[in-house]
């Protein structure tokens, strides 16, 4: 029988379809609008001895309804080995719908292929099955699902019913229906499959493969056979109380005779450290998710890493440590009963979430006379420096701690040793001793593989600061220490070093090279006016005073190295200068500047400055020494400083500020010649060497009481020379003097060849007689720069000037723009 895409067909008042040998169904809706099928006090029956494959039945993007009564018996369905395709299939109460093949003399059990979403109803009384009505096999045929979702909705005594499932890449949601009851038989592969309170208690062999099994639910009972396990997930989850509406950790048992596993196999249990009950007012709790293997010699147990996770993140990790059943920080996880066995022990691992001063550690060896159990243990503070993300290198270390839990009594060693590999990585392992306060004691030992070191000095100068607040008994420090995650550290421990402070002692270093580059400026400038023929002439006085104004900015930004934070900033100045007295054709002059230079460094912390500087200084321009024009300075600047910084620390976020000064002096010498000259346009080398040094004065911050900083006195230096060529080109204007200027030069910083970085000193102002060194980047030893100006003579007197330029340094780049004005008399 076909019903064709878009139609509906009903078949009512006893109508009876039958054709038991040669049958089938195709309602085929997937070319267009579904169709619908209603059997109403009707049977229809399409059965065939074996599935058809050129006239297979199939039930695709349709709806099927099935209702009332069929003489004694009550309306039904019955096809061999349909597939169900993005269909709804209805049962009313008591109906049927079975698949199974005829053959002369009896009935063999069917399947039921569901492909896609599909939604069943079964009414109260109503029976999806594999198998035709008083079959005498016991076999109740199979149910495929296959890449999608199916929806099962049962009533009263509705039944699901097959002895076999295979779970392909699909989800089955079952809802207030009798289904797992009956199955012998159960694969899931590649899928998901969530308990519901029903356990499959007829249970002969199970395989999970690629797939995940959670929820309330078991497996098994004590006649079945086999459990095959490859690379799945076991995580029972939670169960509300009895009596009570919190949460506790639930366990999942599986009752085999035989249990094989391969692949990578994790159990997902939760700590409970507090406990829950499981019934409101017996006391009995349950502080862990527990996986209980009854009867099987389990072969492949290595393939299990029993995963931890928490019922609550915020604990500490000494929340952990005097936790469970007996306060001394040991969970059951894994319980052999009924003569299970296994062949190795499991991995244990705690997930990114858990404290990172928490280890774990098996206690017991699994076998029929102890469970599994894990100790978890609170590690010294001082391994915190170790940790991959935090050190910049794994080296030989050993660490020990010896604490007293305060409720058990118990005396808690553990011993810490790391111990590198030749792949970047380390070995740790840490071994804790309780002994208890009649003497007994109990040893764990977990060995974990680290990875590569991914840190720095900085991060690992931060940990040690923090280690050293803790061993001095901070609260704060103690607390978010203890509760701090291996995912945080990183991002948390780098809001608490000062490389910052160093790298904003670059800026200021830039920012004076741009003060002293604007007195440089002006002070090689050439009055020009046009010739005839658009060639410029040069009309600069040998000797005549004057002054200049000339505003600058510049934006820049730093690209950290090994592990340097990047920042950016930007920098503006206003100078004036004066010539104030005239020696045989040498001028001296002085100059006064303001400026400001901004810093935001957001990549690895989260801290901005805002600085102003004050500028201060001499200029001597000798235009005649030889074939060459020689031009010094010397200066001195002031500058006011103040920081805001974001702090995190586990639980605690806070905003660090501070307010704070500096000093600068430095000098420098230019020479520069007319090296060649036409009609269009002049060549003028140059050669400079610049000092600079900058110090910036010890300061504390305000904020957090535990995390702000102390700093101490920290100084940088720069010592730059320099080659250059700059070009004056003919003027634009045959009738007024405006020529394009262009110029290149090569920046060499010796400091900087030395010292790639800066550095400062700095403690917690809580523990300030205890200081680490960190460092920020600094802007590199080479620099080339390339600048565009324009000039323009208003006068014989007046120039006005513009232009821009852009660096490329070793650690990053600069671009910016400028603007002055020049008066002679």
């Amino acid at each position: 029988m076909n019903i064709a895409a878009g139609s509906d067909l009903t078949i009512e008042n006893t109508t009876s379809i039958f054709n038991e040998f040669n049958g089938n169904l195709a309602i085929n809706g997937s070319t267009g609008s579904g169709s619908t099928l209603t059997i109403d006090e009707s049977q229809v029956v399409l059965t065939s001895e074996l599935s058809n494959p050129k006239k297979p039945s199939v039930i695709d993007n349709a709806t099927v309804n099935i209702t009332g009564t069929f003489g004694a018996s009550h309306a039904s369905l019955q096809l061999t080995n349909p597939t169900i395709k993005n269909s709804t299939i209805t049962l009313a109460n008591n109906t049927s719908f079975r698949s199974y093949s005829r053959f002369t003399g009896g009935n063999g059990a069917g399947i039921v292929d569901f492909e896609g979403d599909n939604t069943i109803n079964i009414g109260n009384g109503a029976t999806f099955i594999g198998q035709a009505k008083g079959a005498t096999t016991p076999n109740d045929g199979s149910f495929y699902f296959k890449n999608g979702t199916t929806t099962i909705t049962g009533d009263s005594n509705a039944k699901f019913q097959a002895s076999d499932w295979f779970i392909d890449n699909a989800t089955v949601n079952l809802n207030n229906i009798s289904a797992e009851t009956y199955v012998a038989g159960l694969t899931i592969n590649n899928s998901t499959y969530k308990g519901r309170g029903f356990d499959f208690t007829n249970l002969s062999t199970l395989s999970v493969t690629d797939s995940s099994i959670s929820g309330s639910v078991n497996f098994g009972n004590n006649g079945a056979l086999i459990w095959l396990n490859n690379s799945s997930i076991i995580a029972p989850g939670f169960s509300t109380q009895d009596g009570g509406t919190e949460k506790y950790a639930q366990g999942m048992t599986f009752d085999f005779g035989t249990a094989i596993w391969q692949g990578n196999n994790t159990f997902i249990s939760n700590i409970d450290p507090n406990g829950t009950e499981v019934v409101v007012g017996t006391g009995i709790k349950s502080y862990s998710n527990q996986l209980f293997i009854k009867r099987a010699n389990v072969t492949g147990f290595d393939t299990l890493n029993i995963e931890l996770k928490s019922v609550d993140y915020s604990l500490l990790a000494s929340d952990y440590a005097t936790g469970g059943a007996a306060s001394d920080g040991i969970y059951d996880l894994v319980l052999l009963q009924d003569g299970a066995t296994t062949d190795a022990d499991p991995s244990i691992t705690l997930d990114g979430n858990f404290p990172a001063l928490l280890t774990a550690g098996q206690v017991n060896k699994a076998s029929a006379n102890s469970p599994v159990q894990v100790q978890l243990a609170e590690l010294p503070a001082q391994t915190l420096v170790l940790q991959p993300t935090i050190t910049p290198a794994h080296q030989e270390t050993t660490i020990s701690q010896i604490v007293v839990e305060p409720d058990s009594g118990n005396t808690v060693a553990t011993n810490v040793t790391i111990t590198p590999d030749n792949t970047g990585g380390a070995t740790q392992v840490v071994t804790t001793t309780t002994t208890t306060p009649d003497g007994g004691t109990q040893v764990s030992t977990s060995t974990s593989t680290l990875q590569p070191a991914t840190g720095s000095n900085n991060l690992q100068n931060a940990a040690n600061l923090l280690a050293n607040s803790h061993y001095k008994g901070n609260t704060d420090t103690i607390n978010n220490l203890g509760s701090i995650t291996n995912s945080e550290l990183a991002s948390h421990f780098n809001s608490i070093h000062a490389e910052p402070y160093s790298s904003n002692m670059t800026v200021a270093l830039e920012h004076t090279d741009a003060v002293m580059n604007s007195v440089f400026s002006q002070l090689r400038k050439k009055f020009f006016s046009p010739k005839g023929d658009g060639a410029t002439k040069d009309v600069t006085a040998t000797t005549r005073q004057g002054m200049w104004l000339d505003a600058g900015y510049i934006k820049g930004d730093v690209e950290g190295e090994d592990d340097l934070g990047n920042f950016e900033y930007s920098l503006s100045h206003l100078t004036l200068g004066v010539d104030v007295a005239e020696f045989n054709k040498a001028t001296l002059g002085v100059y006064l500047s303001a400026g400001s230079y901004d810093m935001y460094e957001h990549d690895r912390a989260v801290e901005d400055f805002s600085n102003d500087a004050y500028h201060f200084g001499v200029y001597f321009n000798q235009p005649d020494v030889g074939q060459w024009k020689l031009r010094s300075l010397l200066g001195y600047a002031y500058g006011d400083h103040s920081s805001s910084r974001l702090v995190q620390l586990s639980d605690t976020t806070s905003n660090a500020t501070a307010d704070f000064n500096s000093y600068s002096v430095y000098a420098g010498v230019m020479a520069t010649m007319n090296w060649y000259s036409n009609d269009w346009v002049s060549l003028s080398p140059d050669l400079a060497f610049n000092y600079v040094y900058f110090e910036q004065e010890g300061f504390s911050e305000k904020g957090d009481p535990s995390l702000s900083l102390k700093l101490d006195d920290s100084d940088a230096q720069s010592i730059i020379t320099s080659v250059g060529l700059s070009a004056t080109f003919s003027s634009l204007s045959r009738n007024h003097a405006i020529y394009p200027e262009a110029y290149i030069r090569y920046e060499h910083d010796w400091y900087a060849r030395k010292n790639n970085e800066h550095k400062v000193s700095a403690g917690l102002v809580s523990n300030p007689n205890y200081k680490q060194d960190f460092e920020g980047q600094s802007r590199g030893e080479n620099s080339i720069i390339v600048g565009l100006g324009l000039t323009s003579d208003v006068t014989s007197a007046l120039q006005i000037n513009g232009g821009i330029t852009v660096t490329e340094s070793t650690h990053g780049s600069e671009s910016g723009g400028s603007i002055s004005a020049n008066y002679k008399w």
